[in-house]
């Protein structure tokens, strides 16, 4: 924003795509004028906002997130697994001893992936080669026209031993950046004119020539990009890449096409009629949203969400069930159903087999058996891509790498947790990144996306597994479910839909199609009802205990490019920048498709 001043001079006016400002003209102190970079023009700018704008900031930069491909190069994992064959990991005695040791291995195994992976920048983040060997090509110019400019005193010896050096700068600035030969030949030719032919060059006309080719190359570099924009190039062909590794190429052909949906890198907000452009505040602002989206409003803090609900005497005593819903809105009659739905048995859960047992009961044995390492191991090799870490930063290719003796040993912890049912709290903290549901958004146009710890991932999907093998088995789901089932997705839904419509275009019958959607579904299902929801499905009381309580004073960071920077200094201090979310699941964790 530019204020009233009495006297002053404007360099550049830069206005982002999307900035609430609005250039309405220019009144200079003559009748025309042709304006042009750096030529000087005195007036008046007159800038307008339709709403109340901050001044803006440059928004921190973002922390780079590595890449681990390279970690299975065979040079570096053998690195690796020697580096962790060294550590010398003790057996714990309890549940929290457990959880405190696999909270350091998996920051060790992080940090050490990280520098073994890790590549000095051949370049400043988002610059293009062409531009840095076009910029060592002017600064060659400048020292030509120097050293052969009029009234410069020099042997004609000195002045090409010199231009000779500048010459080998040259040349090895190009090199640098370069990833072979083709690309070096590439970027001289870019240059318009190669090294050698600077070779044993004529005073006068080296003079001239230099003139000439650094005004070329000048307008070639006018166009400098500013450092957010730099960014965004940069982040946008490392998220190609990962789509490219990931198999998603109808992604990429979008991306190429200027088709891809834009992403919101929060350098910016609109919230509250204000355009905010502060780090910090965006920060708050977007943490304080979806804390109010993820607290329970008064209005259904009544028995049945309230804490310290026994949900066995829920679904067994019909007073306990009746002192619940009372004090809510629902009408007697929806209440009515709702206890007859509880109580009725389940022709698939509670129906005997020949040998007189029940799958309820099978359920329940399956999910008391031990996890054992074998099984770990298989769902550890499953093949995942494009998976995005939790707040340790742990991935699937790290566990992937560790040498099976250490693979053991992180077994051990989590088998160890698991037999007391301990979930330590940063087992439970989750980042929370907002997805845009349109282009420009504000606060409101969000979407929370929950980023959780691999290692709760990664074990509570053999829970789960165990879950819907026994699902499918006994055909507890209706066949018309697509969601939470091995084997079904969105596509096989859209399969039966387009089978559907083409069997009544040829019948010439009418088809009806009702779409709902459950506002806030993942983030407004309170935690006693998911408890109660997994006992009537079968899982024992402890089991599903735990697959409530890992989410049950979860602290939830907001990855904002502020917090980041900011946890990245204090390492997991993540108090005074994470609020605690009081119901819901989080959208990315394994049970909650099924929850």
């Amino acid at each position: 924003m530019v204020q009233a001043v009495p006297r002053s001079s404007i360099d550049h006016i830069l206005l982002a795509e999307g900035s609430p400002f609005e250039l309405n003209g220019l009144e200079a102190d003559y009748d025309s004028v042709v304006v042009t970079d750096h030529a000087v023009v005195s007036g008046f700018l007159h800038l307008s906002t339709p709403t109340t704008a901050e001044l803006p900031r440059r928004p921190p930069k973002p922390v780079k997130q590595t890449t681990y491909k390279e970690l299975m190069r065979e040079d570096i994992l053998t690195k690796f697994q020697e580096r962790v064959q060294a550590w010398h990991l003790e057996p714990v005695g309890n549940a929290r001893e457990a959880g405190a040791s696999l909270l350091r291995l998996a920051l060790r195994v992080t940090s050490l992936a990280h520098r073994l992976t890790k590549r000095g920048p051949q370049r400043r983040q988002g610059w293009s080669p062409i531009f840095v060997a076009l910029q060592a090509y002017e600064r060659f110019l400048i020292h030509v026209i120097r050293l052969c400019r009029p009234r410069r005193h020099l042997s004609d010896n000195k002045r090409l031993r010199k231009i000779e050096e500048e010459k080998i700068k040259w040349h090895k600035t190009v090199v640098k950046v370069a990833d072979d030969l083709d690309e070096y030949k590439s970027l001289i030719t870019a240059c318009g004119r190669t090294p050698g032919s600077w070779t044993g060059v004529i005073r006068d006309e080296a003079y001239d020539d230099a003139l000439t080719e650094r005004r070329r190359i000048v307008s070639k570099l006018h166009g400098r990009l500013r450092t957010e924009m730099r960014i965004r190039v940069n982040q946008h062909l490392r998220r190609n890449e990962r789509m490219r590794e990931a198999g998603k190429i109808g992604a990429i052909c979008k991306s190429l096409m200027g088709k891809e949906h834009v992403g919101f890198d929060m350098c910016t907000l609109a919230a509250d009629d204000l355009v905010m452009t502060d780090p910090t505040r965006i920060h708050q602002r977007i943490t304080s949203h979806f804390e109010e989206w993820h607290r329970q409003p008064e209005r259904f803090c009544f028995g049945l969400n309230a804490d310290g609900v026994d949900p066995e005497r829920f679904l067994r005593e019909k007073a306990y069930f009746d002192e619940c819903m009372r004090g809510s809105r629902v009408p007697d009659e929806h209440i009515k159903r709702f206890r007859q739905a509880l109580v009725a048995k389940e022709p698939g859960l509670d129906h005997a087999d020949e040998t007189g047992r029940t799958a309820r009961e099978k359920i329940a044995e399956e999910m008391r058996r031990p996890i054992e390492y074998d099984e770990f191991i298989r769902h550890v090799r499953k093949p995942r891509k494009g998976k995005a870490p939790g707040m340790t930063g742990l991935t699937y290719e790290m566990i992937r790498a560790l040498p099976e003796e250490h693979s053991r040993v992180m077994f051990s912890y989590l088998a160890a947790m698991y037999e007391e049912f301990h979930a330590p709290q940063w087992f439970k903290d989750r980042w929370l990144c907002p997805l845009p549901k349109k282009e420009n958004p504000t606060v409101d146009d969000l979407r929370p996306i929950s980023l959780l710890e691999t290692l709760r991932k990664l074990w509570l999907g053999l829970i789960m597994r165990r879950f819907t093998n026994m699902v499918k088995e006994h055909e507890l789901l209706d066949h018309r479910q697509h969601g939470g089932i091995a084997g079904r997705s969105c596509e096989t839904a859209l399969m039966r839909l387009i089978t559907n419509l083409e069997e009544s275009e040829e019948r010439f019958s009418q088809l009806h199609i009702a779409q709902l959607d459950i506002k806030r579904a993942f983030d407004s299902v309170s935690f006693p009802l998911r408890l109660i929801g997994w006992l009537r499905m079968g899982i024992p009381l402890e089991i599903a205990r735990y697959l409530v309580e890992v989410d049950v004073d979860a602290q939830t960071v907001v990855r904002t490019p502020y917090a980041t920077l900011q946890l990245k200094r204090s390492r997991l201090n993540v108090k005074t920048l994470s609020f605690r979310q009081s119901r819901g699941c989080g959208q990315g964790d394994t049970p909650s498709p099924l929850t």
